[in-house]
């Protein structure tokens, strides 16, 4: 009988432990899971980390794009009235050239007590605000391609005929300058005058201002030209008004302002072309927006003349 119950009390005691035993390997198990769980979360944390500094850097790189875009426009637009209102525009010579006649003078200087009396002397007045020149970089030696053309999408806010030309259209352009442009258009014979309002458009925005039967025009609308036919070039969808278009492979800024005794534009024009595709160009660099998806098109002419 004693024997019988100390067999008893061990066969508990076993599965007891055998209870225990189960339960420890249960527990590790579930440590085990946790552990695993809580490196899947880290993980996870740190990539929804990384996503939302990607996010960020990516958003203030667009932020600072969009920034030097304005800055650009801003520029050119200040560039175009200073010369309009008759600041004159002085080219700035290279640091090369500059440390040239630095060098040349420096060697030519006397001392002042041989130099002679009369250039001792120094006249002095007071600068002429009337005569004030602004300083801009020179253009001599820019490349004469299509990144010397200033082109700009505008829309035509109002279009009226001309009071003395029948084949001419005397058009209100918004640049997203501070102030519309006048600009005249020979399209009456192509475009009906209802598709002119609020037609939104490619302008080139550099020419120098001339006077068409008595009006001064600031600028010229790009259209897809031949003798026959005339058709103004449509804009992506994501175009807004004031955006610079250039054109791919010619990058560069535009001349404030193009001098027509240089015939920069006549000898740039003939390789504005639309391609086999409809697609306007030049010498086979599409028109495009920085920043900006979309194509320019002309929806029915193909290989013609862009003017």
């Amino acid at each position: 009988k004693v024997l019988f119950v100390r067999t008893s009390i061990l066969q508990r005691k076993f599965f007891m432990m055998a209870e225990f035993q189960q339960r420890k390997t249960a527990a590790e198990q579930k440590v085990n899971i946790l552990k695993k769980q809580l490196e899947i979360l880290k993980k996870v944390a740190e990539q929804k980390k990384k996503e939302v500094e990607q996010a960020e850097v990516i958003n203030l790189l667009e932020k600072n794009a969009r920034l030097q875009e304005e800055i650009s426009k801003l520029k050119t637009d200040l560039r175009f009235y200073e010369a309009q209102n008759g600041v004159k525009l002085v080219s700035v010579p290279s640091a090369e050239n500059v440390t040239k006649k630095e060098a040349l003078s420096d060697s030519n200087t006397l001392p002042i007590k041989d130099m002679p009396a009369s250039s001792k002397k120094e006249k002095t007045a007071e600068p002429d605000s009337t005569k004030i020149k602004q300083v801009l970089p020179t253009d001599d030696n820019k490349p004469i391609d299509a990144s010397r053309i200033l082109m700009k999408i505008g829309k035509i806010i109002d279009v009226k005929k001309h009071p003395d030309a029948d084949s001419l259209y005397v058009e209100q352009v918004d640049l997203g300058e501070s102030n519309p442009r006048t600009i005249v258009s020979g399209l009456v014979k192509h475009v009906p005058i209802e598709s002119m309002q609020n037609r939104v458009a490619v302008f080139v925005c550099n020419l120098k201002p001339a006077k068409m039967r008595g009006i001064l025009s600031e600028g010229m609308i790009m259209c897809a030209s031949t003798p026959e036919k005339v058709e103004i070039i449509e804009v992506p969808a994501s175009a807004a008004i004031g955006d610079i278009v250039t054109c791919e492979g010619y990058p560069g800024d535009a001349d404030v302002q193009l001098n027509p005794k240089k015939k920069i534009w006549e000898q740039v024009q003939p390789d504005f072309r639309v391609d086999e595709n409809g697609v306007p160009g030049y010498k086979g660099g599409q028109f495009t927006i920085a920043g900006k998806t979309g194509r320019f098109s002309s929806p029915t002419m193909k290989c013609c003349p862009i003017k």
